[in-house]
């Protein structure tokens, strides 16, 4: 029977001085030393447990030979007071106020904490105040002269706004309003989005002292104008480097901000994470293997998310601050959320069959052609691939195109229906109501039909003035009982808390941005829980729209505000060497040679059967299938990423295979 030791990692090595280096769990302090026989001993006793503390191996050319080194990633000494702190409600700070008003505790804590770093990313929930957050810190840091805020087109009046009522020191302040002519480059400079390309050389020709971005999440894809101009174009075939000619919105100190910093996937949190810490330049593939569910074994897809505990660890260890309304505003009940379905009658049911036809009938063409791409990947031929993937991007052109020709079909035949609802629901309560679209002639037919409640309208094609004039009417006339907005013009940065029930009308892909459009009214100044109700018309595809916002936004509070418990897992080798207690975090690992040769033969069962049906038949591969799955068949050996795909279609055929190879694979099940 042999004994266990306990030995701590750091008697293990004869490590060197820390060094500080970024990763993609951010900053770390790096120790190496030379692996010692018992070092050895251990990683060989549990491989995942020591990674998932930081350890690994490095190889390096010495004296012209190859040697390797043991390499320890570790938390930087005081981590966990500045993950407590990203959480702080309240703080002893005393942070300059104009006379008569007070920020919350909440805030005071928001603005120190920015005021302890170069880039942060206040990422509180929607309606806590972040505006007036970014606004302290231009009062408590006297340092700070020259300040650039970008934001949405609808939200600089309010910046104004709220400037002339927060702000304690003498700035000018000055909005952008066209693609040319002067461009204030002292105080406080308030421009849109939209203006960033043709303005860019004067954005990025100087040094800021305060960059802030509003509504950060404007910048998620990093292929877009706006994103380049704001975080730096790299040159072409340089991850690492960026164009001199593009490099970004410089600033001594950056604040993003943000109340969706995860819209829809995590990966779109990259590009504003760059921005804040220019140290993740070129580290958009380490992310993605981190947080994204990216490997080789999917073809590098990072449309997926992964490790969102310590997603939200780093997160808040190194940039964000982020509270919840539950957290800091106790009094503020909590949101409702209903479906009210109507019924539909047999024009309606004509309307929703067109609707799901169209829909059922790009879904197969969809798949093909994702279908050609992973083949043409597997393949390993770049011409074929670039081919496919120009002709996916076509298809989910012309999909979205169709499918918003017939929505819009279905969103006039739905109107009757919720003007009949918004009617009942005003008549039923004194209250006010504040109702979402997405198609002009919708809220153009509802805002005909309920003049009597003194409704106002806000959506893309007014002017500044007119949507600031529907705000404030609706906030403080007792007669305005109705706002009509649009869910992607009105659905950000407004505050709409006259109103404690809001009803969608239509719904958008987008989970974030429903989420955003919600807390309109759900904000401070709100005294009341707060309904939301979305009208569906049964059986459309709206409703299945909402299974997939709230599948989605689980991933979103996942990655930012729900912790989960941390699987422990005992080194323990045979030989007496050491015992030590560390988490573990899923790693990817290599299939096996048994699991891609039983994969390989899995594929060459279902091609030999095969009779190219459309339809799963259980005669081997369905239509969409089968040039994929004859084409790996055929292969004289499965790479890894080959053997991937494998898997996943022997998963998918599983009940045409042996059981010795599902046992072999691990893909048993109905």
């Amino acid at each position: 029977m042999s004994a266990t030791v306990e030995v701590e990692i750091k008697d293990l090595c004869k490590w060197s001085a820390s060094k500080r280096v970024q990763t993609a769990r951010g900053p770390r302090d790096l120790l190496t030393a030379v692996p010692t026989q018992e070092f050895r001993q251990a990683w060989k006793a549990n491989k995942r447990a020591c990674q998932s503390i930081g350890l690994g191996w490095l190889k390096k050319t010495v004296d012209g030979k190859e040697v390797w080194e043991v390499c320890w990633w570790k938390p930087i000494d005081g981590q966990s007071e500045t993950e407590s702190a990203s959480h702080a409600v309240s703080t002893n700070s005393i942070i300059p106020h104009p006379a008569g008003i007070d920020y919350f505790p909440f805030q005071r804590a928001g603005i120190a904490f920015c005021l302890g770093r170069s880039g942060t990313i206040i990422g509180d929930e929607m309606g806590l105040g972040k505006t007036v957050q970014a606004i302290g810190v231009i009062n408590a840091d006297s340092s700070i002269e020259r300040v650039l805020i970008v934001c949405p087109s609808s939200l600089k009046y309010n910046w104004v706004k709220e400037l002339r009522r927060w702000l304690t020191r003498r700035l000018p302040i000055e909005i952008v309003e066209g693609r040319d002519g002067s461009f204030p480059l002292n105080g406080i400079v308030i421009m849109n989005y939209e203006l960033l390309q043709a303005r860019e050389s004067k954005v990025t020709s100087q040094v800021w002292d305060l960059a802030v971005l509003d509504e950060s999440h404007y910048i998620k894809s990093r292929k877009t104008q706006r994103a380049q101009v704001v975080a730096g174009k790299p040159i072409k075939g340089k991850t690492w480097e960026l164009d001199p000619n593009h490099p970004g919105i410089r600033a001594k100190r950056r604040i993003a901000m943000t109340g969706t910093p995860v819209m829809n996937k995590v990966i779109e949190l990259f590009e504003t994470l760059r921005w804040i810490d220019p140290a993740w330049n070129g580290k958009r593939s380490k992310f993605a293997l981190s947080y994204c569910g990216a490997s080789s074994e999917n073809g590098f897809d990072c449309s997926g998310s992964s490790n969102l505990d310590q997603l939200q660890t780093m997160l808040r260890q190194n940039y964000m601050i982020r509270r919840l309304k539950r957290e800091v505003l106790t009094e503020l009940p909590a949101k409702q959320r209903t479906i009210i379905e109507f019924e539909t009658d047999a024009n309606m049911r004509a309307i929703l069959e067109a609707e799901l036809s169209e829909w059922e009938a790009r879904v197969p063409k969809i798949k093909a052609l994702e279908a050609a791409k992973h083949s043409a990947k597997a393949k390993e031929d770049k011409a074929e691939y670039e081919s496919a993937v120009a002709n996916l991007k076509e298809a989910h052109r012309v999909a979205f195109e169709e499918m918003a020709r017939v929505r819009h079909a279905t969103a006039v035949a739905k109107l009757p229906s919720v003007i009949e609802f918004c009617k009942e629901t005003l008549n039923d309560s004194d209250g006010k109501l504040v109702v979402f679209g997405h198609h002009y002639d919708l809220l153009d037919g509802l805002f005909a039909e309920l003049q009597g409640f003194g409704a106002v309208k806000y959506d893309g094609r007014m002017s500044q003035l007119n949507k600031n004039e529907s705000v404030e009417r609706f906030q403080d006339d007792a007669n305005v009982r109705l706002f009509i907005g649009s869910i992607r013009a009105a659905g950000v940065g407004l505050t709409l808390t006259a109103a404690s029930r809001v009803i969608f009308a239509e719904l958008d892909w987008v989970p974030g941005v429903v989420t955003q459009a919600e807390d309109r009214c759900h904000r401070i100044g709100q005294k009341d829980s707060v309904l939301v109700q979305h009208l569906v018309l049964e059986g459309s595809l709206d409703a299945r729209m909402a299974e997939i916002i709230v599948k989605k936004q689980r991933i979103a509070d996942a990655a930012l505000d729900d912790k989960h418990e941390v699987r422990l897992v005992t080194i323990d080798p045979k030989q007496a060497v050491t015992k030590v207690v560390v988490p573990v975090t899923p790693t990817y690992e290599m299939i096996s040679p048994e699991r891609v040769s039983a994969s390989h033969q899995a594929m060459r069962i279902l091609a030999g059967m095969c009779d190219g049906a459309r339809v799963l038949d259980d005669h081997g591969f369905s239509k969409i299938d089968a040039d994929f799955g004859r084409s790996l068949a055929g292969k004289f050996s499965l790479s890894q990423p080959q053997a991937a795909w494998a898997i996943k279609l022997a998963c998918k055929y599983r009940r045409q295979l042996p059981q010795d190879i599902i046992e072999t694979l691990g893909i048993g099940g109905k």
